[in-house]
């Protein structure tokens, strides 16, 4: 991968270990400038095709000291190198056709590459009094100001609540006027709906609208604007594909406050926009072609991942796990993104092709 730092990540949830992998390529799919360890795969996959930046994903066998210690993904760290990889090169592709505009740019990337925030679990961004938790600046010139104040206009009450999220009033900064085009002017909402189809499609049960977990927030110095990020998908795909559909009041449910969610879904043009993108995901991965690519993909990574557990002694002793039970998450997989995209698409009254 060419990477200097990276994680090993077990995938002990699912034991296909491919679920990471497939959601994180699906990022670019709707755009036209557009990898358990399988079913992990299969979400970076969708990630990618929908063109949302999140860190990179590989399969790698550990040994140490000539000792095997099992097989992991390997996570790239969202660090100063990740966003060097990310946006360093994008700056150079925009300016390099005028001179004087990309040795401006450049000096100023290299003198603050923007701040970059790591939010773990519970962190929904829908209490300004509790903004500071599970957060922190992993890059960055070491002020969160920015951050603070991305959160304090988030929860302003100008935008009616209805009536589902009374209880969220008690969250909300009174003596600031939230409306859609402020929040767009200083957080990228079309790169945000991109980023929910995907989350929403694989029932991303350790993600931000469920869980408040594994995403992050970069100030882009190249746009002013914050951009959503994700990351570690293992927990995707694995409630069942009927039971969550694609405009869910998750507060309602949980108790919490994803507000990013809530507020997608209350103002009419981002949750047009949201829905356009859904159709179009779908339309493109479950046509006839798509449908057969993807079904090949995760059949694919599951020969490769079955092959590497064969005789994997420490997989073995995940609940008694081998091959055969690996290749059935695989086959189950399979299934499940059939089942899941005919129940999305009957949410958007949108008809696939057969299977």
């Amino acid at each position: 991968m060419g990477l200097k730092t990276f994680s090993f990540d077990s995938e002990w949830q699912n034991p296909s270990q491919m679920n990471h992998l497939i959601t994180c390529t699906l990022r670019g799919i709707v755009l036209p400038r557009c990898g358990g360890l399988t079913a992990c795969a299969i979400a970076d996959d969708f990630y990618r095709l929908m063109g949302i930046t999140g860190s990179r994903m590989s399969f790698g066998q550990l040994f140490v000291n000539d000792v095997y210690f099992g097989l992991y993904t390997l996570a790239e760290e969202m660090d100063s190198q990740w966003i060097e990889a990310q946006y360093a090169a994008l700056c150079i592709e925009r300016l390099s056709f005028h001179r004087r505009a990309f040795s401006y740019v450049h000096n100023s990337w290299e003198k603050h590459k923007g701040n970059y925030y790591d939010i773990d679990w519970g962190q929904w961004l829908g209490d300004p009094k509790q903004a500071l938790q599970s957060v922190k600046q992993s890059e960055g010139d070491g002020n969160m100001t920015d951050y603070l104040s991305l959160v304090k206009l988030l929860n302003s009450c100008a935008l009616a609540f209805p009536s589902q999220f009374v209880s969220c009033r008690d969250y909300c900064d009174l003596r600031t006027n939230y409306t859609t085009a402020a929040f767009a002017s200083v957080f990228d909402v079309e790169r945000y709906c991109r980023a929910a189809v995907i989350e929403v499609f694989s029932v991303y049960g350790d993600g931000y609208i469920i869980s408040g977990n594994n995403y992050g927030l970069y100030h882009n110095p190249l746009t002013g604007l914050f951009d959503y990020t994700t990351r570690d998908y293992e927990s995707t795909m694995m409630a069942s594909p009927l039971g969550k559909g694609i405009y869910e009041d998750y507060h309602s449910l949980t108790g919490y406050n994803p507000i990013l969610w809530k507020r997608l879904l209350q103002d009419a043009s981002l949750r047009a926009t949201y829905s356009d993108y859904f159709t179009r995901f779908l339309t493109r991965v479950f046509s006839v072609s798509g449908r057969a690519q993807l079904l090949d993909r995760i059949g694919e990574l599951g020969s490769i991942v079955s092959h590497l557990l064969a005789h994997d002694y420490f997989y073995a002793l995940e609940g008694g796990r081998n091959a055969t039970v690996a290749q059935s998450w695989v086959d189950r997989t399979q299934d499940w993104v059939l089942q899941r995209a005919t129940t999305c698409a009957s949410a958007l009254n949108l008809t696939l092709p057969p299977s």
